[in-house]
Formats: structure tokens, C-alpha cells, sequence
């Protein structure tokens, strides 16, 4: 998976400035990992509805 470093934003005189973002935890990318497995899933055999 891919995950952006940060952003650039501009400033009010016109420069950029770059914004470090957080990097994401195992707990959140598992959940990532998850999620996508579930829509491929769906993608694959149509969408079930959960007992």
C-alpha cells in the first residue's frame, strides 16, 4: 500500500510549504487491508448480508 508523506499547501504569498502527514499504524493499515479484502470480496460474489 501507498500512503502519501505529507502535502503541499500554499501560502498566502503564493509559495508552497510542505506538511509532513502521520504516519499510519499497523493497527490502522490492517484495517485498511481489511477493508479492501471485504470489497473485493463483494466484487467478486455480490454483496451478502450479514446474520
Amino acid at each position: 500500500m501507498l500512503f502519501p508523506d505529507g502535502l503541499y499547501a500554499e501560502r498566502p504569498d503564493g509559495s508552497l510549504r510542505f506538511s509532513w502527514a502521520k504516519a499510519p499504524t499497523s493497527v490502522e493499515l490492517a484495517g485498511k487491508q481489511v477493508g479492501r479484502g471485504k470489497r473485493a470480496g463483494e466484487a467478486v460474489f455480490g454483496k451478502r448480508s450479514e446474520p
